[in-house]
């Protein structure tokens, strides 16, 4: 029997506020263990949340980001359990009016677009850090991270296959670091994802039992236990055993799932309205304003660049992961249409001058005044003494020459000069003519046009002259 899997993603992201989400501490990374805590964020009692309006922004850019429904009234929830990292024993988060619901992200799965729908977007405060020394066999806890705003991304499951996933997670981390709303970096834990993972008879349209996988902390593990769980699954359907619902653990080292503990429901938390927090009105007006601050987003710009100027896909997702390149770039082209030589020039050669000044470069290409292996020097020469091209190009002396009475000149002296390789040339040795306009290029101390030259010698040896 064949199988289809479906994959759910719920992706956590740190916003990169300047304070936690319900007190002043510092909202920051590396600092001494238990050094920005205060007792609002380790839960101390009578110690009385206040919320943080940043926060709530960049939720909100994030949703309009994801073309998300704004709930203009919402509230938040708490989330009841037990954990040592958890010193309030619950968690402030949003369960029944999420801040931002109903929206999508598209990605690209072999030249087809596809949306991938997003459930809702909540915002809740972090927990803290657990650190086990297997060494001394005890387990210390670094609260700095309690309170952290997050914001948590839950798609519905609609990622059919490991591409889509893969697309995906690559596709949000990029849109949430354009938005600015986060830095990603995964290694400081401010990206990390749950996975949810079924399997379900080939056609069937009945979701299998899902299997959920906690706080992966890299794309690339969360694709190995996409996997890994949906290989797993098959294998026991097969069997002829069930499928459980369960909350498992992905193990990084033997990279395998290893079970938690039974899936636990909403109602195994006890979800009520947060006591200590207003609800949340939020004005259509702030809405507007926030949505103003949206730039062009990665993947509608990924389709402007290979249908309007022709980039290949690679280049395209070159420049478009760089936003700084891409903002360049979307600059340079409303100057010069040589869309492909600016966008090589970019990648390659990227210096920080004005758009006018870098097409002025490209046009001394196109004119034939250097060569394309000139660009970078110039570059260089104009970002370093803060110039113009044509005082760059003054400066190095690199002006190319294209006076085809020198040239022919210069190739008459060097066929003069190396009479072998000529007669290699007529006898058929044609890779002899590259050493040919090799010594040319050295004679005139590399300035002669590369497309003059080329095209005169072979007319001027098959002349005989």
């Amino acid at each position: 029997m064949e199988y289809d899997i479906r994959i759910g993603l719920e992706v956590h992201c740190e916003l990169n506020t300047k304070s936690k989400m319900f007190c002043s501490c510092k909202n920051s990374f590396g600092d001494s263990p238990n050094e920005n805590c205060c007792p609002v964020c380790t839960g101390l009692p009578g110690a009385l949340p206040s919320l943080n309006k940043e926060a709530v922004k960049k939720a909100i850019k994030t949703g309009l980001a994801l073309n998300c429904q704004i709930n203009n009234n919402t509230y938040l929830d708490r989330k009841n359990y037990f954990y040592p990292d958890l010193p309030k024993a619950y968690q402030i988060s949003q369960f029944y009016e999420p801040i931002c619901q109903n929206g999508y992200l598209e990605i690209l799965d072999n030249d087809i677009i596809k949306k991938i729908r997003i459930k809702e977007i909540h915002f809740e405060e972090d927990a803290g850090k657990l650190i086990h020394d297997r060494y001394d066999d005890l387990t210390l806890i670094d609260y700095n991270r309690c309170g952290v705003p997050l914001i948590e991304i839950v798609t519905m499951p609609d990622i059919e296959n490991i591409n889509q996933a893969k697309e995906f997670l690559d596709g949000i981390k990029l849109l949430l670091k354009y938005i600015g709303v986060s830095e990603c970096k995964m290694e400081q834990g401010m990206l990390r994802c749950d996975v949810n993972v079924s399997v379900m008879e080939k056609g069937s349209e009945t979701l299998g039992n899902r299997l959920e996988m906690k706080n992966i902390n890299s794309f690339s593990a969360a694709i190995k236990a996409i996997e890994y769980e949906a290989k797993r699954q098959i294998e026991e359907l097969r069997k002829g055993n069930k499928i459980i619902s369960q909350t498992r653990k992905w193990d990084s080292i033997n990279e395998k799932s290893v079970l938690m503990r039974d899936k636990e429901e909403s109602a195994d938390y006890r979800f009520f309205k947060e006591p200590d927090i207003p609800f949340i009105e939020i004005d259509d007006k702030i809405i507007s304003e926030i949505k103003r601050e949206i730039p062009i987003l990665p993947f509608e710009r990924f389709l402007t660049y290979t249908k309007k100027y022709n980039l290949s896909k690679d280049d395209a997702m070159t420049l478009i992961r760089d936003k700084e390149k891409s903002d360049f770039f979307d600059k340079c082209v409303l100057i010069n249409n040589n869309y492909k030589i600016i966008s090589n020039k970019i990648i390659n050669d990227f210096a920080k001058i004005s758009p006018e000044e870098f097409c002025r470069v490209i046009d001394f290409v196109n004119e034939g005044r250097i060569s394309n292996s000139s660009v970078g020097k110039i570059f260089q020469e104009m970002e370093k003494n803060n110039i113009s091209a044509s005082d760059a190009l003054d400066n190095l002396g690199l002006n190319q020459i294209n006076d085809e009475n020198y040239i022919e000149e210069i190739i008459k002296t060097v066929l003069e000069e190396n009479e072998k390789a000529v007669e290699d040339f007529k006898n058929g040795k044609k890779n002899a003519v590259g050493f040919l306009i090799g010594q040319c290029m050295i004679k005139s101390k590399g300035k002669l046009n590369p497309q003059i030259l080329n095209s005169m010698i072979y007319k001027i040896i098959e002349k005989g002259e």
